[in-house]
């Protein structure tokens, strides 16, 4: 069974709806994949419909974006059932993000550049706004090349157009994710210096790490695969598709082989499908 355990739809900052990366799915020979759009879960609403219609499996899930000592780090957090905690927190997230990329955009625009706030949220539509709707406009405006570009131009940490986000502790996340009954995995470990803070991640309740991500070479994978051996930790796979060709990779693209067993939430999720 081949599983993209980290894919994002229109509702964070992807381009496609949870109904057209089912179909896309199923067109490349995928089982299941699990939506794991950032600091938001409202595509699980569409999760059993669009199940149903391409008899395909999809993992509810959500990605945090946190700081550990300094460290930007992704934390994904699967199958959680209260859901009450969660949509609190995420809704506090989501006024702090709006203003982060509120502020950005004013910053972009006072160097010159042809972007109003409203154009950023009529590109994010129905999702949490983030800067890749920033990159977007910017890109379709012909303000750069590309949002790739956009970023590098602009957006990354220490260029002009950058706003710090409002620190959401790691462990704080890890702790909610198992407050609500899911699991915490460590998303893709080798970026942003995330590594370094396993053995913080471990003692506040880690159960995983995403091995097998899209920035990851074979060398990087097979490191933290071992890694994961050492600490008693499952791993995963994931794509982290968004639907932007230029930036990250392709739904299917990166998954579990078949001599790798299934993490323990996915069997269970399996069972209760």
């Amino acid at each position: 069974m081949k599983f993209d355990l980290h894919v994002h739809s229109f509702y964070s900052d992807g381009v496609k709806s949870v109904f057209e990366l089912a179909a896309a799915a199923k067109e490349k020979g995928l089982s299941g994949f699990a939506l794991t759009d950032h600091d938001t879960i409202d595509g699980w609403q569409d999760i059993p419909a669009a199940s149903a219609e391409y008899d395909m499996i999809i993992v509810p899930g959500v990605e945090f974006s946190t700081k550990s000592e300094g460290h930007t780090v992704h934390i994904l957090g699967y199958c959680m059932t209260d859901i009450e905690p969660l949509s609190e927190k995420l809704a506090d997230l989501a006024m702090k993000r709006r203003k982060r990329i509120e502020k950005m955009t004013e910053k972009i625009s006072a160097l010159g550049y042809d972007i109003t706030f409203d154009e950023v949220l009529a590109e994010a539509g129905r999702g949490t706004v983030g800067r890749p709707h920033i990159a977007a406009v910017l890109a379709e405006k012909g303000c750069v090349r590309s949002r790739q570009a956009a970023f590098d131009k602009l957006l990354e940490r220490g260029k002009p157009g950058y706003v710090p986000r409002d620190p959401y502790p790691s462990v704080e996340a890890v702790a909610l994710i198992l407050r609500c009954g899911g699991v915490p995995v460590l998303a893709h470990p080798g970026l942003d210096e995330a590594f370094l803070q396993i053995d913080n991640l471990v003692d506040a309740g880690l159960k995983g790490i995403e091995a097998y991500h899209s920035a990851h070479t074979v060398k990087t994978a097979a490191k933290f695969a071992a890694e994961a051996a050492e600490k008693g930790l499952f791993i995963t796979a994931g794509s982290d598709y968004h639907g932007f060709g230029e930036v990250h990779g392709q739904l299917g693209s990166v998954t579990l082989d078949e001599n790798t067993p299934l993490p323990p939430f996915l069997e269970k999720y399996l069972k209760g499908a």
